[in-house]
């Protein structure tokens, strides 16, 4: 389990080396891979040996916009759903049982919240729920609570339309996008859950600045002759407090658990923590690893043994919502990861 404060601090050690082209540690270095796919052949599809082969995983949309071919929506299988239905629900229970509450980030694909600017091949029929409805349908029966971004996102589309939310040559969501997602949170686990008060410090973030973004995780999967044509990018970012608000381990009653969007350069757990006001910790990690290996791996983990948090804030991305934990970088089938949460919550 990384804190805040550490996360913070191995970023900056890490940027350059990302930079570079290294092969990171895929816990705590800036990534090169972060996009978060749907199916497990996207999971290949995303690696950087894939990219290396040449092939394309990446499409050029409108206006320079490039989105990852995971991004296409596809049908849900049903029984997949219904598995993964049943697992989270257990899941959840288990947690609940041990005094812990779950509540869910479920963040949007690029091309749901900028369908416009998307290749025609990325995008679904209009006909039926969207993906994104039926997975946030399923992590809001299985037990948790989660905020709908879409309409968010949605909302501040039009609010706000000259602030991305997306960057254009990026898998990720920006950080004006991760601290509004945050705040929202925030707002839901105020309304629906009681936690008990904190006294420990929390995070606080200053004024909004802009800063340069220069990673464009989705360039190397563009065809070679259309790699060279990226425009600089930049985002909206409020970044922490030096001295204010770092946070330790063992001080943290709220734990987010999730992928490269949860990564500090978009500064949701910080956001998170200084709207609940109490200390928030951070473990994420990169594909190939799912978010069950990483709920695992936090739950098995001496963190948790040491500190458990009244609230986990579990990350998922809308193209793997439906991806249970046989689809992994350690696949376990259902059982398997439920003995293994047993096992860590006993322990």
């Amino acid at each position: 389990m990384t804190s805040i404060s550490k996360q913070r601090r191995l970023a900056a050690a890490g940027a350059g080396d990302a930079q570079a082209g290294g092969m990171e540690d895929r816990m705590h270095r800036i990534g090169r891979r972060a996009a978060v796919l749907g199916t497990a052949s996207a999971l290949l599809a995303s690696s950087p040996a894939f990219a290396q082969t040449g092939r394309p995983s990446a499409l050029r949309g409108k206006d320079g916009w490039v989105y990852g071919i995971w991004d296409k929506a596809v049908p849900v299988d049903p029984r997949q759903a219904n598995e993964t239905r049943q697992v989270l629900t257990d899941t959840v229970s288990l947690l609940r049982q041990a005094g812990i509450a779950t509540a869910f980030c479920l963040v949007p694909a690029k091309a749901t919240v900028y369908p416009d600017f998307a290749p025609e091949e990325l995008l679904a029929p209009a006909r039926g729920p969207t993906r994104y409805a039926e997975g946030l349908q399923v992590l809001r029966g299985c037990g948790g609570i989660a905020a709908d971004l879409a309409a968010l996102f949605a909302r501040l589309r039009r609010e706000a339309p000259a602030e991305p939310l997306y960057f254009k040559t990026d898998s990720h969501w920006t950080a004006f996008a991760a601290e509004a997602a945050a705040a929202e949170t925030a707002k839901l686990v105020a309304e629906r859950l009681t936690l008990p008060k904190s006294t420990r410090p929390f995070t606080r973030l200053g004024v909004a600045v802009r800063q340069p973004y220069t990673r464009h995780d989705l360039v190397p999967l563009l065809p070679p002759a259309e790699r060279s044509a990226v425009a600089a990018e930049t985002q909206m970012i409020r970044p922490p407090l030096q001295g204010g608000g770092l946070i330790d381990d063992d001080k943290a009653d709220v734990a987010v658990i999730g992928s490269s969007y949860m990564n500090t350069p978009y500064n949701f757990a910080p956001a998170l923590s200084q709207a609940l006001a109490r200390p928030v910790s951070l473990m994420w990690k990169q594909l190939p690893n799912s978010v069950f290996d990483v709920m695992r791996e936090y739950l098995e983990g001496p963190s948790f043994r040491k500190n458990r948090p009244a609230l986990i804030v579990w990350n998922f991305v809308e193209t793997n919502v439906f991806l249970g934990p046989n689809v992994a970088l350690q696949p376990l089938r259902p059982d398997q990861f439920l003995a293994r949460v047993r096992g860590a919550l006993a322990a």
